[in-house]
Parts: C-alpha cells; sequence; structure tokens
C-alpha cells in the first residue's frame, strides 16, 4: 500500500504542508476573499441560512468567551456592590458611548480593549447599571416614600 493512501499520513503531512507555508496560505485566501467578496458573502449568507443552529451556538460561546474575557481584565466584580456572577455583570461607558448605541462590541476587540485600558468602562452588575443611569428616578422614588 503507498504512504498516500494512508489517511493519517496524509494527514500528518498536510499539518506540516499547513505550518511550513502558513503565511503564504493565509495571504492567498485572503487575496481570494477580497477579489470575490461579492460570491463570499453569497457563500457565508448560503450557509448561515443552511446551518442557522450552528451560527447561533458558535456565535453564543464566541460572545461568551469575549464576555468573560474582558469581566476578567476588569477585576471580576462589580465596582460598586462587588458582586462577582458573571451573568450579572455588564459594562458601562463612563462618559457615554460613542459609537452611536451600537452593540456590536464583540466584533470591535480592539477599540474595546483601548476603551477598556483608558479607563472609560466599568465593570457593574445589572442592579448598580440600572441605578446608574436613572439616578433621577430612584430621587423621585425616595422622595416619595419619605426615604433618606
Amino acid at each position: 500500500m503507498s504512504k498516500w493512501k494512508n489517511p493519517e499520513f496524509r494527514k500528518q503531512y498536510m499539518k506540516k504542508y499547513y505550518e511550513k507555508n502558513k503565511e503564504k496560505i493565509n495571504e492567498y485566501n485572503r487575496e481570494y476573499q477580497r477579489n470575490n467578496s461579492e460570491k463570499m458573502k453569497e457563500i457565508k449568507k448560503k450557509y448561515r441560512e443552511k446551518n442557522m443552529d450552528k451560527v447561533y451556538v458558535r456565535t453564543k460561546r464566541y460572545r461568551q468567551k469575549r464576555k468573560l474575557e474582558f469581566v476578567l481584565l476588569l477585576g471580576s466584580k462589580c465596582n460598586k456592590c462587588k458582586e462577582k456572577d458573571p451573568r450579572c455583570l455588564v459594562f458601562h461607558h463612563i462618559n457615554g458611548r460613542n459609537d452611536g448605541g451600537r452593540s456590536f462590541w464583540f466584533s470591535r476587540i480592539v477599540q474595546f480593549r483601548e476603551s477598556i485600558s483608558n479607563g472609560e468602562i466599568m465593570l457593574l452588575c445589572a442592579n448598580c447599571h440600572r441605578k446608574e443611569h436613572n439616578p433621577i428616578l430612584y430621587k423621585e422614588y425616595r422622595e416619595i416614600n419619605n426615604l433618606p
């Protein structure tokens, strides 16, 4: 039997070939995608339509990983009440958002990291975040109920 008919040999060979020529292969793929952008969009669209469940699960996992990465960067707890459950933690933009209110920050990871390092974002639990955005409502509630 020829060594090329052996699936394990082919697999190992292709792995070594890819490692050796990784940059060249990636550049070729990027160039192909640039030159065939409409075709690539159509292929991706068809794939997403056909595999909606897989895409949803993969996207959700990706976003959860990124969120956990950023939660760890920001200290893993609410800056006000020290809540540690990552399901409760949200990102608060201290000076407001400068992206027009779009919530696709996962796709702009570099900019988000820069905002974190510049101190423009802090970690709050959902309750503290709501209080932060509605201080007047809370003030009115205290006045109505004669609370200090």
